[in-house]
């Protein structure tokens, strides 16, 4: 009995991670920021990108979204080659972003900006909407079920009324994810999501990435300054140092690596280095 080794590309796809790049090298002129970065995210993983400023993390983060030009390399979306693809197309695939600085809408609700999320999805035409078309009718139906399961995954369904102005800071950034969620990413790209937060609050929120990874198996992809958050939720690290990987691998062996420690002028035993 034989057994046919033949692949298809269905089953390629099936196999491939959800982020996969190759040798992507940005450069701003004579200076290159990022150089070579080979990089994988599997869904159901948290994947942390650290290294100190200036080391092109959030270059990184704005090639891959096709926020800036990058001039060699390869990017993959759970195996579909989406190289070079504009945010628009990458948000159609499942892709989203939050971002180092807030970007919310104060004068609304947390229900009102998470629903700007589902309404990226929106398919009616602008007639259809002026008329409340049946397929208008069910686009804002399913918009609200959306934003409403978002804001129980992230625990802020009690301030769904509230504007967002009103908020602590830790919580507006639960408003930024669930707004992400509420587009049906599948790929989430945190960039530096707890900046700004105590202890505490880095806490809770690296509890939450934990869940989101584990509840619907995300792959989620972390630009992250606190190490405590990297050791506590991520499941792969990669360091970068003046745009080039120095080292991955399971965030204990990274964070302790001899190189990794040189680069940040001291121990990862401070969690905020």
């Amino acid at each position: 009995m034989t057994i046919n080794a033949e692949k298809t590309a269905d089953d390629d796809v099936a196999s491939a991670p959800a982020v996969r790049v190759d040798a992507m090298s940005v450069r701003y002129g004579a200076l290159t920021a990022l150089k070579d970065f080979d990089f994988v995210a599997e869904a159901g993983q948290v994947t942390a990108v650290i290294g100190p400023n200036g080391s092109g993390k959030t270059t990184f983060l704005n090639a891959l979204t096709g926020a800036v030009p990058y001039q060699t390399g390869r990017v993959a979306i759970n195996g579909l080659d989406v190289s070079h693809a504009t945010p628009g197309r990458l948000h159609k695939l499942g892709v989203s972003r939050t971002f180092q600085n807030l970007d919310l809408m104060d004068d609304l609700s947390v229900e009102s900006n998470v629903r700007l999320g589902a309404t990226s999805r929106s398919h009616a035409t602008l007639l259809e909407a002026a008329l409340l078309a049946p397929r208008t009718i069910s686009e804002n139906r399913q918009r609200r079920q959306s934003a409403g399961a978002a804001m129980r995954l992230l625990g802020i369904e009690r301030h769904s009324r509230t504007l967002v102005a009103e908020l602590s800071y830790g919580l507006r950034r639960r408003v930024e994810v669930a707004r992400a969620l509420a587009s049906s990413a599948r790929i989430l790209l945190l960039d530096e999501p707890t900046a700004g937060m105590g202890p505490n609050e880095s806490n809770e929120f690296s509890q939450l990435v934990g869940h989101l990874r584990d509840e619907l198996g995300l792959a989620v992809v972390m630009i992250e300054h606190d190490m405590s958050v990297v050791r506590s939720v991520a499941d792969v690290t990669y360091v970068l140092s003046a745009g080039v990987t120095i080292a991955h691998g399971k965030p204990a062996n990274v964070l302790d690596d001899p190189n990794v420690k040189r680069v940040y002028l001291g121990s990862f035993e401070v969690d905020n280095a």
